[in-house]
């Protein structure tokens, strides 16, 4: 099986792809690759949901390279510092509940981990740029979160010896913290 496969088994909860990500060092290239792909998309994405700002530019320089280079590589550095930061709430998780904690895989599984949230970038988008949902784009965020919090307490099972019920707890944990350091960055308008 190549490494595009297990990834793909992953996405889809497959216990002995899940373990080869997280044990095998060679899949760390494959993590920094989906993770720079998805800054991409991000970035990309975020330029066509902010094609009237950028448009109002007046130097055609600023307006077709500087700025939407601006957007990507903010969308890129997002994504890393995202991965940096789901890696330590997965360590705290693990550690907390009695896994070894090992950074290294927990990066790695992390990268992958971080995949379904393609399925959320559009509703982000829009929440940053202040405009209400659609309804596809909540779906979109809901979904990816269901996918992330399963894959997550998969990966935690298998690549930290946490029994499963630690394992939901421990993502439930990290999801109420996550959500209140998004919450404390960015409240909600009124």
């Amino acid at each position: 099986m190549n490494k595009s496969q297990t990834i793909l088994r992953t996405l889809f909860l497959h216990t002995p792809s899940i373990k080869a990500v997280a044990l095998d060092e060679k899949f760390n290239v494959s993590a920094n690759l989906i993770n720079l792909l998805l800054g991409l998309i991000y970035g990309s994405i975020s330029i066509l949901y902010n094609f009237e700002y950028i448009a109002s530019f007046k130097t055609p320089l600023l307006r077709i390279l500087f700025v939407p280079l601006f957007f990507i590589t903010f969308s890129i550095i997002m994504i890393y510092l995202t991965r940096v930061g789901y890696t330590l709430l997965l360590w705290a998780g693990s550690r907390a509940l009695g896994g070894p904690g090992i950074l290294r895989t927990l990066n790695r599984i992390s990268g992958i981990i971080l995949l379904p949230s393609i399925l959320a970038f559009p509703g982000l988008v829009n929440l940053t740029i202040n405009q209400s949902l659609l309804t596809w784009e909540l779906l979109g965020i809901i979904l990816s979160l269901i996918w992330i919090y399963f894959l997550s307490a998969k990966a935690l099972m298998l690549s930290q010896q946490l029994t499963s019920l630690k394992a939901y707890i421990a993502i439930i944990m990290i999801f109420v913290f996550f959500s209140s350091v998004y919450y404390m960055i960015l409240p909600p308008t009124s």
